[in-house]
């Protein structure tokens, strides 16, 4: 997991340089390295998914700012959306980044694009087709290089898979 006020990358000689102001990185809770060696982080109190590149360029790659919510649809420009509070990212082996949200979602970006995996609509922990199923509070998303979907439900202790469109418990 990943935790800090500002982003800092190496200055090239023997130290680091600042590349975002305290503040402008608002409690980071989690992010993944992509395929192309950025690192892909959860800018969770801005509501966004930010890439810090190689270069340490850092671009939006989902959400529209402090937001509260999911307002967007499946195929839309994931940087034109408002994200439910990202909390953690991971790739599956196309390069695909899945976003965990703490509102209950799983949102998949491909290309640009986001799609949802999974939306949770109640408290409980009920297994079952993506639309029906049921969980309590998730955290840490992992992908298989299978490309099942694993997350943790914290308040039911339970890790959770989705395979083929279908949550099951799975510890």
């Amino acid at each position: 997991m990943l935790a800090y006020d500002a982003v800092y990358a190496d200055d090239g000689g023997n130290g680091l340089k600042q590349l975002t102001a305290p503040g402008a990185v608002q409690n980071t809770l989690g992010g993944a390295v992509g395929p192309d060696g950025s690192l892909y982080f959860c800018d969770s109190d801005n509501w966004v998914v930010k890439r810090l590149a190689p270069d340490a360029t850092v671009s939006l790659v989902a959400g529209i700012g402090p937001k509260q919510g999911y307002d967007g649809h499946d195929g839309d420009v994931a940087a034109k959306v408002g994200l439910g509070y990202p909390a953690d990212a991971a790739f599956d082996a196309h390069g695909n980044l899945y976003v965990l949200s703490q509102d209950g979602s799983i949102r998949k970006i491909s290309d640009g694009r986001i799609s949802t995996v999974f939306e949770n609509h109640g408290d409980a922990s009920v297994d079952g087709p993506v639309g029906v199923a049921r969980v309590g509070e998730i955290d840490d998303i992992a992908v298989s290089p299978g490309g099942d979907v694993f997350f943790l439900d914290t308040k039911y202790n339970h890790v959770r898979r989705i395979h083929d469109g279908v949550v099951s418990t799975v510890a």
